[in-house]
């Protein structure tokens, strides 16, 4: 997909379906249905995720110098790891302070996680949205 595009088509498309897919999670109710909501938001988060895993990570290696591609690809795992901590902290908190403030019992629940997962969803098209201005279009090849 990149080499008929570039990163910076791949990489904000990833962030939309990822971030479309998380705003259909956030509809789930306590009585959806597996087979007609999640699976198919499932199937298009991984999708995005792939499309935003596989264009970001050859945005920060592909233009590095040999000898330090290493690093390059060190700081973007250490980044990554980075992200996922601090993004579940944050959804775990509005999920937690949406929970306790609508009452109980699996309504509650459901809830909180809504309003996190409608958080995610914010944070994914501002994703996208960076990544689409940031990056350069096509990779050159590495010096």
């Amino acid at each position: 997909m990149i080499g008929r595009t570039s990163v910076r088509a791949v990489a904000p498309s990833g962030a939309l379906l990822s971030a479309i897919a998380i705003l259909w999670f956030s509809r789930v109710g306590e009585e959806t249905s597996y087979g007609t909501h999640l699976a198919p938001a499932m199937f298009l988060l991984a999708v995005g995720f792939g499309f935003g895993v596989m264009a970001l990570t050859q945005a920060a290696v592909y233009d590095v110098p040999e000898d330090r591609a290493g690093v390059a690809a060190a700081v973007l795992n250490a980044a990554q790891q980075v992200g996922v901590g601090l993004g579940l902290a944050l959804l775990a908190g509005v999920a937690a302070a949406a929970t306790g403030g609508s009452g109980q019992g699996a309504a509650a629940l459901v809830d909180g996680y809504q309003r996190a997962l409608e958080v995610a969803t914010v944070i994914l098209l501002l994703a996208g949205v960076v990544t689409a201005l940031l990056l350069r279009g096509r990779a050159q090849p590495a010096r």
